[in-house]
């Protein structure tokens, strides 16, 4: 292996970690967040595996993909977590998070005292416990997939065992042939007491430093495994844990333990030691797995387009429905389906307060930034958007040459559509509630929609079409997917999934259907309310249904679920409301403190299918749970937490782009006007800057509203004023709008005697006028700030006054000869800055289109050798 060698164009491999039947394990760093991980290469040939969701009659590599989502999703205290998953050729892999130091269960437990052993034990327990209630057998536990460091064990390697040729002419096995169960060696299906079967087999090696059965053949261990008794008198334990050991280890499943719980009460009872916490109920687990129904067109449909992106022909689709109605659940699958062809993925996620420009296209746009080379003129540009791309590459970035707002965002527009045109591999982007997203980002999702036809890009934008209703008159050459409510039979199968067969019966369809009215998430929150009612899942439909089940509304369906939230998670999850849908770590820990136990808060959440988890990222399962968080907290509490995550950001994060919107929002929530004027204004101009003009108009404004509030800066105020008049003028095209900020600017100014913004505003308002064909005017301004200019000796707002009254000229179709020797004299003045030499040059190409060659040329000869000066003094009288 070289030190550079790539995996999933994503993973840096450094060295290997360990080797196994399935594969080898490296220490691997994440390009994308700078950290180091485990990363699997799964060599063993596909066919050769043996998994939870394998079925014979589906793509073996499909299946495989969902199996690998489902493990991605799992987050518990005594679990590797699956960090993110891919096919490299042929072969999957998979990204986990990694151990340092860690020993294997046999040798933490070495010479260990008899609760030590047993407390690491009772951690295993708990996280097979949190996987059988997820429908996830384990298939392969063994001391090696045990890991401990600092007294906490973790489990690995679950829910996928190799299929191994024996040598007793049988066939395919699944597993460690020592820790194997009898029924392995006879059905080779996997299950939960199979599980427990191995349990038993490591508190056996744990105790009498051996395994139960050891021959020199799997023919000979298969038959002691079947046929001998363990010789329990070599366990050095107490009687009451050898009889546990040995009830695991019956051959027959039906005389073992049913229920990994009960392994751990008796396991405690027998060492006098207490029952660990309880975690979560188990019928979450079936909720949250309930199956994907009722959506069989949608998914044809994106299949086709997905068979045609991969054809090197792609598309752009909206999906449209309301709150809850199931699209991230169709997204999800659309991700398996194209991940599995081979398809580059790429996810951007819009949020609904204080968001960047381009919020939606961050993700995607810092992907494909390490994916691609960028020349220093092209990352200069793309560091506007993705302020930390400098970390990200790894090298000074420079910035981009200045020039005006709306030159600036057809420029990001280019390098982006660059960007994307570059890949070679098909590419799907998924971007989700988009009804959020600001005009830069609708602007950049139009201009790639140009260019899919040509490309293997498929761009899929979720969004509420009862926010966002037009939305696809904005998009007009865009397939359109508009998810419906669930019919009472999807409400049926969508029930049978979580119940079996007692869900299918009709009262209780009826009750789902007319309590829900087809809402996904309503079915799932009312399955989840009369299952609290009967005491547990399985009882739902035994005793007569209630008629209504949302007394209230569903609000107060959300506020009893958050009341049964263990206390240990409130405060995590006080704290993710208030500072948003999508959780940043680095936050929560430092609002928090450093001794919180935040991996177990957020495991809590987890089970409890508050939070979810794809990969690092972190959010709330819906926003309604967000915001049902939020209504419990008293308006002091909220704004006190508003407070201390905007000091966490302070403190964590370096003023930039990413921060300033969100300080301003938090600053506003905990009502420090100052503050959040402040930041007002910072997000504003970075805005304005980007394009996202609709984002610049309202922190703009927000930040001339606060000015009664905070102390008068009257030079700040009329920056302010301009620089809204800006977003009006560029952004929006209201030219009247733009002039009257401007007046009230120059007035401004002029009261307080600032007259180098005098001259600004004057300019600004020629622009404007001129805009509205009001030449004779817009030639009085230019002319006033010409004056003004050059009484101060600004020679740069002079040029830029020079520059309009050509501009002025180029649109009277007046004296071109003229307006180019103005044009020449600003492009060849070294005070000239970079947003008035832009505008020159571009007014130069248009007389170049429209006037005689030798004219531009005399022209443009004459005007070099002019002094700015005597043209101001002939134009001024």
């Amino acid at each position: 292996m070289e030190q550079s060698e790539l995996v999933g164009r994503r993973y840096i491999l450094q060295e290997m970690l360990g080797e196994g039947g399935m594969g080898a394990v490296y220490r691997a760093l994440d390009r994308l967040s700078g950290q180091p991980v485990a990363l699997k290469r799964v060599r063993t040939q596909t066919e050769n595996l043996q998994y939870n969701t394998r079925d014979d009659s589906t793509d073996v590599r499909l299946t495989l993909a969902r199996e690998y989502k489902a493990l991605a999703s799992l987050r518990h205290p005594n679990i590797i977590s699956v960090l993110d998953y891919g096919f490299e050729g042929q072969q999957p892999y998979i990204a986990m998070e990694l151990v340092e130091n860690p020993q294997t269960l046999t040798e933490a437990a070495s010479g260990q005292s008899l609760s030590a052993k047993i407390d690491l034990t009772l951690q295993i327990l708990q996280a097979l416990a949190y996987l059988h209630r997820r429908g996830i057998i384990h298939r392969d536990l063994k001391p090696s997939n045990v890991l401990v460091a600092a007294g906490r064990a973790k489990l690995l390697d679950f829910g996928i065992a190799v299929m191994r040729e024996d040598d007793t002419g049988e066939g395919m096995i699944a597993g460690t042939p020592g820790y194997m169960s009898p029924e392995l060696w006879t059905t080779g299906i996997a299950s939960r007491a199979s599980d427990l079967y191995a349990v038993g087999v490591i508190l056996y090696e744990m105790f009498a430093e051996r395994l139960p059965f050891a021959a020199d053949s799997f023919a000979m261990l298969a038959v002691q495994v079947m046929t001998l008794a363990p010789d329990l008198t070599l366990i050095d334990a107490p009687a009451g844990v050898v009889s546990v050991i040995g009830h695991l280890l019956m051959k027959d499943p039906a005389q073992r333990p049913q229920d990994v719980n009960d392994v751990i009460a008796d396991l405690c009872s027998a060492a006098g030691l207490p029952l660990p916490p309880e975690s979560a109920a188990s019928r979450e687990s079936f909720l949250q797995a309930a199956h994907f129904v009722g959506r069989e067109a949608e998914m044809q449909q994106l299949h086709t387009l997905l068979d045609q992106t991969l054809a090197g022909q792609g598309g752009v689709c909206l999906i449209g429905g309301e709150s809850g109605v199931g699209k991230s659940r169709l997204l999800d699958e659309l991700r398996t389906l194209a991940l599995v062809n081979h398809a580059l993925v790429l996810r951007g996620q819009e949020v609904d307060e204080a968001g960047l420009p381009y919020q939606v296209w961050q993700g995607p746009l810092r992907w494909l930034s390490l994916l691609t080379e960028l020349d220093d003129a092209e990352a200069a540009v793309l560091k506007g958007v993705v302020a930390d791309l400098p970390d990200l590459l790894g090298r000074r970035i420079a910035d981009a040459p200045e020039v005006q707002p709306q030159a600036a965002q057809a420029r990001v527009l280019s390098v982006i559509e660059t960007l994307f045109r570059r890949q070679t591999q098909p590419l799907v982007a998924i971007l989700e509630d988009m009804h959020w997203s600001g005009d830069e980002s609708l602007a950049l999702l139009r201009q790639l929609s140009g260019v899919t036809a040509s490309l293997p890009l498929l761009l899929i934008a979720s969004y509420r079409d009862d926010e966002k209703p037009d939305l696809p008159a904005q998009l007009p050459g865009a397939h359109l997917l508009k998810l419906s409510r669930l019919s009472p039979d999807d409400i049926a199968e969508l029930s049978r999934s979580m119940l079996g067969a007692a869900g299918e019966k009709p009262d209780l369809v009826e009750l789902l259907q007319k309590q829900s009215e087809g809402n996904v998430f309503f079915v799932v929150e009312v399955m989840r309310a009369l299952a609290q009612e009967a005491g547990q899942l399985d009882r739902i439909g035994r005793d007569t249904l209630p008629t209504n089940v949302i007394t209230g509304g569903l609000k107060n369906i959300i506020r009893r679920r958050l009341q049964r939230v263990p206390a240990e998670a409130l405060p995590l999850l006080k704290v993710a409301a208030v500072a948003g849908r999508q959780l940043d770590l680095r936050v929560l820990r430092e609002v928090l403190g450093v001794d919180a136990p935040l991996d177990r808060m957020l495991a809590v959440g987890a089970e409890a299918a508050i939070l979810e988890v794809d990969g690092k990222d972190w959010r709330f399962a819906h926003n309604k749970l967000q915001e049902g968080v939020l209504e419990d907290m008293t308006p002091v509490e909220r704004r006190a937490l508003h407070s201390e995550v905007a000091r966490a950001l302070e403190k964590l994060y370096e003023y930039s782009a990413r921060t300033a919107a969100a300080l301003a929002y938090h600053w506003g929530m905990a009502e420090e006007k100052a503050k959040e004027e402040h930041y007002a204004a910072l997000a504003g101009e970075q805005a304005l800057h980007s394009g996202a003009y609709g984002d610049a108009r309202d922190a703009l404004q927000r930040a001339l509203d606060l000015q009664p509030y905070v102390e008068v800066n009257q030079r700040r105020t009329a920056l302010l004023l301009r620089q809204l008049g800006d977003t009006y003028f560029w952004g929006f095209w209201e030219y009247e709008q733009a002039a009257a900020l401007y007046r009230q600017s120059l007035d401004l100014c002029q009261q307080i005697f600032y007259r180098s913004g005098t001259a600004s505003n004057l300019y600004s308002l020629g622009n404007a006028v001129c805009e509205l064909g009001r030449y004779a005017e817009a030639r009085g301004y230019y002319e006033e700030a010409l004056k003004v200019a050059l009484d101060i000796r600004a020679q740069n707002a002079a040029l830029a006054a020079l520059t309009g009254l050509a501009r002025l000229l180029v649109r009277e179709e007046q004296a071109p000869d003229t307006a180019l020797e103005y044009l020449a004299l600003v492009m060849h003045n070294p005070a000239t800055d970079a947003l008035t030499a832009a505008d020159a040059r571009q007014l130069v190409e248009t007389l170049r289109a429209n006037q005689p060659a030798d004219l531009v040329e005399a022209a443009f000869a004459r005007g070099k050798e002019l002094k700015l000066r005597d043209v101001a003094q002939k134009i001024l009288g």
